[in-house]
């Protein structure tokens, strides 16, 4: 408690994480999973996951730390790396969605 992880607004306990750095987990031993996660402190980490909460499906870019913080520039920092990320995959998505509209729309002519 008091990583990254709770600093992101997707990211939930009980959500179930399915996906780190492009690396599927089925089948991974937990200390795979962790060697995955952890890394240098500042650098990016990408998960997908499936919130516990309601079934959908989430990429979340968070920032590693060397463990909880009690400083507060360095939670307001990672707060506000994570919102960037989540604006960022959000616009890609969308944008996705629409480029396999105009695929389809394409198609169609």
């Amino acid at each position: 408690s008091g990583g990254p992880a709770d600093e992101c607004s997707l990211v939930a306990p009980g959500d179930a994480i399915v996906e780190v750095g492009g690396r599927t987990l089925a089948g991974m031993a937990v200390e795979g999973v962790r060697a995955l996660i952890m890394g240098p402190a500042g650098t990016p980490v990408t998960v997908k996951g499936v919130s516990c909460a309601d079934g959908s499906r989430y990429v979340a870019t968070l920032v590693r730390s060397r463990g909880p913080s009690d400083d507060p520039w360095a939670a307001a920092a990672a707060r506000q790396a994570c919102d960037r990320a989540e604006r960022l995959h959000a616009d890609a998505a969308e944008l996705g969605a629409r480029l396999e509209e105009r695929g389809t729309e394409a198609g169609r002519l």
